[in-house]
């Protein structure tokens, strides 16, 4: 299966403010509490930016919001979750190849 392009990311921004109005909290008190600025925030709300990996747990976290819930992803046939090789294993045509099950 060739790789084309990464997979797109954004944040269900409808959901997110739905959840700020819900806590009865500001998108700058979300900021806050996930540790990001107000303008990282708006851009990951504007589809500018994607929140790294701490910051988007942090967010699903502070917000009850699951990473269905939270997350919209532009090509659903990529995997949503990565899997790590532990220690010295090696990667096989068995583990990239999904048409192998």
């Amino acid at each position: 299966m060739p790789y084309n392009s990464p997979m797109q990311k954004i944040l269900h921004s409808d959901a997110v403010h739905n959840a700020l109005i819900k806590r009865g909290v500001t998108q700058k008190d979300l900021a806050s509490e996930v540790g990001v600025s107000a303008q990282a925030a708006t851009n990951w709300l504007k589809g500018k930016d994607f929140p790294r990996p701490p910051a988007l747990l942090k967010l699903a976290a502070t917000l009850q919001l699951s990473f269905e819930e939270l997350v919209s992803t532009t090509d659903t046939n990529q995997p949503i979750v990565a899997f790590r090789k532990k220690g010295a294993a090696i990667t096989t045509n068995a583990h990239i190849n999904s048409e192998s099950s």
